[in-house]
């Protein structure tokens, strides 16, 4: 702990003063026996130095609460933090540490209005930005709900180019229907996602969930994906659970895996179980997004579909 005043050359020089410190060092019996002229400016009634914490512009709350932490950190020798609200909407903070010496205590003041204000803006600022987040992609999944809808004008619904777009857009539509906004990002919860998936292609190829089981390895504490990646993997699982519908109404294949796991900052996507073709599986479309993804693809023609991505 530094001292605040040094002889030097025959004169008592404060260096509280010098490094424009609102300092204050104060007795046991509650007198101050030292005012800084910051601490003067801040605390004194009409500027005049203090001499006891009564003696401040302090309410009488705040007063004794110092005091009384004055006390705590004689006996304890531990330093304390106080913060206070003044007139005009200041708020300052009261750092406590003992000093050597009968029973004095170092008090270090700073004014933290600004940082305060700062924080409540930033606070206003994610609350803002979570709003807006929700909003937009709120906006984005009826727009994605309409387009599907306004597919079905003038369009014959068992045309197989119909059918594909329009699964598509509904994909899309259901990683938004999963959104969880954190800290301003729209990030996805990736299971409940594919587990919609799932139902979605079982509906749409008229299969019942039993014939077509989905079993999910999920590893722990799994980050979720932001909105921007969530897409194209929500549109590489829709392809994938499409075919293996339709092969499962044609009684091939009964069950799907999908395993998920984190390694390093990576997220690992393995579908498993299918057993079908590479053509069937559009794998022109998974490679195309894989590589929006910057994704490393591992595809084999009757085997697993593995997809290694940053979240």
């Amino acid at each position: 702990m530094f001292r605040l005043t040094k002889r030097m050359r025959g004169y008592r020089q404060n260096f509280a003063d010098m490094a424009g410190l609102a300092a204050i060092i104060a007795q046991s019996d509650g007198r101050l026996s030292f005012v800084s002229t910051e601490a003067k400016l801040l605390l004194g009634r009409q500027q005049r130095v203090p001499r006891h914490w009564n003696d401040t512009i302090l309410s009488i709350s705040d007063s004794g609460a110092l005091a009384s932490l004055c006390r705590r950190v004689r006996q304890s020798g531990r330093d304390q933090v106080h913060v206070m609200d003044l007139s005009g909407g200041r708020r300052i903070e009261a750092r406590l540490r003992a000093m050597a010496g009968p029973g004095r205590v170092l008090v270090l003041f700073a004014d933290i209005t600004h940082q305060a204000r700062l924080k409540s803006d930033i606070v206003q600022l994610r609350a803002d930005n979570h709003a807006w987040a929700r909003e937009l992609q709120h906006r984005v999944r009826n727009t994605l709900h309409v387009l599907s809808a306004m597919m079905y004008f003038d369009t014959p619904r068992h045309d197989p180019a119909f059918e594909q777009v329009h699964g598509r857009i509904l994909a899309m539509a259901q990683a938004h229907d999963t959104l969880v906004v954190q800290d301003g990002i729209a990030m996805i919860d990736l299971i409940a996602c594919i587990r919609s998936l799932h139902a979605m292609a079982c509906a749409s190829a008229g299969v019942a969930d039993g014939d077509l089981q989905l079993v999910l390895a999920v590893a722990p504490e799994l980050a979720a994906p932001s909105i921007d990646v969530a897409v194209p993997i929500a549109l590489i699982v829709h392809e994938v659970f499409s075919v293996a519908a339709k092969r499962a109404k044609d009684g091939i294949g009964r069950v799907i895996r999908v395993g998920i796991s984190q390694q390093g900052g990576r997220m690992r996507l393995t579908l498993s179980g299918l057993c079908v073709g590479e053509d069937c599986l559009s794998l022109r479309l998974v490679t195309i997004l894989a590589r929006q993804l910057r994704a490393e693809l591992q595809a084999e023609p009757c085997g697993d579909l593995n997809l290694e991505f940053s979240p």
